[in-house]
């Protein structure tokens, strides 16, 4: 068995550390997505001024700007990190420690080993239309696992768009057993 297991998505890459029970996420930062956002500012025949402030000013969550390949994962692992401390739900898998959105720090847990349509029905039953607020993080199987009692947890957490479902729905979801 690999004692270290190395994965990558679309913001972080995640190194599992086997034999310590460990996960690590560390921000991934798009440097080609940077220079194509600098070669589009500069070639640009548009006002300067507005397309400096759609690279520079706009949210992190807005792909095209200079803030979002750059902080994007960084800005996950903060979120994540504040939503777990936040709310302490059951179906958030733990957080247990940032450093200033460069490293978080969770349990290694099993990836629930069903399809994601089977997770998102189970999900959708309890939190509706709602789960469109980041669908790609609901629907993945590979975002979820079960603790010790087979309950269903969510591993990655750190997009915009959960935290508003977990507020709303969060003790429902963490009921969810047999998946």
């Amino acid at each position: 068995m690999k004692q270290i297991i190395i994965k990558r998505g679309a913001s972080r890459i995640v190194v599992l550390l086997v034999s310590a029970g460990l996960v690590l996420k560390f921000p991934v930062i798009s440097f080609s997505g940077i220079f194509k956002t600098f070669d589009n500012w500069r070639s640009s025949i548009i006002d300067r001024e507005f397309i400096t402030d759609y690279f520079f000013k706009y949210s992190f969550d807005y792909p095209g700007t200079f803030s979002f390949y750059l902080f994007q994962g960084i800005v996950a692992n903060i979120r994540e990190y504040r939503l777990y401390r936040r709310t302490k739900n059951d179906f958030l898998w733990p957080t247990y420690l940032t450093f200033f959105g460069l490293v978080n720090i969770q349990p290694i847990g099993d990836v629930v080993c069903r399809s994601g349509s089977d997770v998102w029905d189970s999900l959708y039953v309890i939190a509706g239309e709602d789960l469109f607020a980041d669908s790609h993080t609901f629907n993945k199987s590979d975002n979820f696992c079960h603790n010790k009692d087979g309950f269903l947890r969510i591993l990655d957490y750190g997009a915009k768009g959960v935290s508003r479902v977990i507020d709303k729905f969060g003790c429902e979801l963490s009921k969810i057993n047999g998946l």
